[in-house]
């Protein structure tokens, strides 16, 4: 299903407190690049990897990627059982990165930080003959911890922005990407894979990444249609937006793994996906066809290369001016005048008023702040962004219009006060 232009970013959230898998482990024989004998003695191979042969279980590790900081790939774990191997312990996985996705893997899976890593060597170091014992235990866990949490993977804004474990590619800042997070952390996924399976034979595996997300949003999206057959791809993304999740399931922010501070909307968008809330957003913010060429035309993007129709009369404007539920200006310089149409999808007439969070160091003024619309009626309303104090750094707020029947559409403001 194709959703729209710049539906892009689907960001990838850890449901932490669905599920929690607690590991006892003791004792583990390895060797760096070496295959170790019953007695712990080396026995020369040629491989980088760290291995682990003890008795017993035999187990294996292997590193994470030094140069990505991400796990290693899987490829070889299947070797692992068919040697008599019992389970795979991936040694030095960064801290953000925990609990460790365990991708495609027949064979228990763990990771352990550096600190745990150290333990182990040194266990190995000093025992003549180490052994191991692996206990697994599982049970859901509801109070512990707070969810979702933003995979440490999970592609982030802003453009250029070298801090960013996966940076956006994107032609400008004044579009806030990702737009929205989904789960897409450890998740029992149908795959077909050479390494598990015949090509013949589907099976399923425990995957991890955007690829995970998107298929979330992708259903929830044809939900969406079903019910709104109507409906325009943007106005489908605008009710996945304007009714996404910002807190955790504790009431707390939203955290990121990458760093482990506060998700911003770089980060997570307009927040956690909320397929129950989406049903009935109250107002969604469309936007046709001829909206996007000026917008690409705004960008001088508007080329054959494009398929911008031939004779099309372009009327150019700025990227923050897209009507879409977020907000975003790039580089103020003094002041801007920001505007957004909104439709009433509810067949009632609703009388809305709106709340504004406004970003630091921003004087915000919004006109109307309160209007009635009819159902399927349209209301065109503007934002004037004024710098107080000037920063390099995006200020971040909301805006939320709510109505007399319990509607809450709520927008991401991220404003970059930079002249004053």
């Amino acid at each position: 299903m194709c959703l729209q232009p710049l539906w892009a970013t689907a960001g990838s959230s850890r449901s932490t407190a669905l599920a929690r898998e607690t590991w006892r482990c003791r004792g583990w024989g390895w060797w760096t690049g070496s295959w170790c004998g019953p007695q712990g003695r080396a026995k020369p191979r040629a491989s980088t990897a760290l291995r682990v042969h003890s008795t017993p279980p035999r187990l294996l590790t292997r590193s994470s990627s030094a140069r990505t900081g991400g796990p290693a790939p899987p490829a070889r774990w299947p070797r692992v059982a068919s040697k008599g191997g019992k389970a795979v312990i991936v040694v030095d996985v960064p801290a953000a990165a925990r609990p460790y996705p365990i991708y495609e893997s027949r064979l228990p899976v763990m990771g352990a930080e550096a600190a745990e890593t150290s333990i182990l060597r040194m266990y190995t170091r000093v025992m003549v003959s180490p052994t191991a014992s692996l206990a697994y235990t599982f049970k859901t866990d509801l109070t512990s911890d707070q969810a979702p949490e933003v995979a440490y993977f999970s592609s982030a804004g802003p453009v250029n922005n070298p801090s960013a474990a996966n940076r956006l590619s994107f032609p400008t800042n004044d579009i806030l990407k990702p737009d929205i997070i989904g789960p897409g952390v450890s998740l029992w996924a149908a795959v077909r894979s050479s390494s598990l399976a015949s090509a013949s034979t589907p099976t399923f595996a425990m995957l991890s990444g955007t690829s995970m997300a998107t298929p979330h949003l992708a259903g929830i999206a044809a939900l969406l249609v079903e019910r709104y057959p109507a409906w325009t791809p943007s106005q489908v993304m605008s009710a996945i937006m304007t009714t996404a999740n910002v807190t955790t399931n504790k009431n707390g922010k939203i955290l990121t793994d990458a760093t482990g501070g506060v998700a911003t909307p770089w980060d997570m968008g307009s927040g956690h996906v909320n397929p129950k809330g989406l049903m009935d957003p109250g107002l969604t913010f469309p936007a046709t066809a001829t909206d996007f060429y000026n917008f690409l035309a705004g960008q001088n993007l508007a080329t054959t290369k494009t398929v911008v129709p031939m004779g099309t009369k372009l009327s150019p404007f700025p990227a923050y001016n897209l009507n879409r539920p977020t907000i975003s200006v790039s580089r103020l310089n003094k002041t801007v005048l920001v505007t957004r149409r909104v439709q009433n999808i509810a067949n009632t007439v609703s009388n809305y008023t709106a709340t504004i969070v406004t970003p630091p160091g921003i004087i915000t003024a919004i006109s109307p702040n309160r209007f009635t619309i009819q159902p399927m009626g349209t209301v065109t309303f503007s934002l004037r962004f004024t710098v107080a104090t000037a920063s390099p750094d995006f200020q971040f707020g909301s805006l939320t219009w709510k109505d007399q029947f319990g509607h809450a559409v709520q927008s991401v403001l991220a404003v970059q006060p930079l002249y004053k």
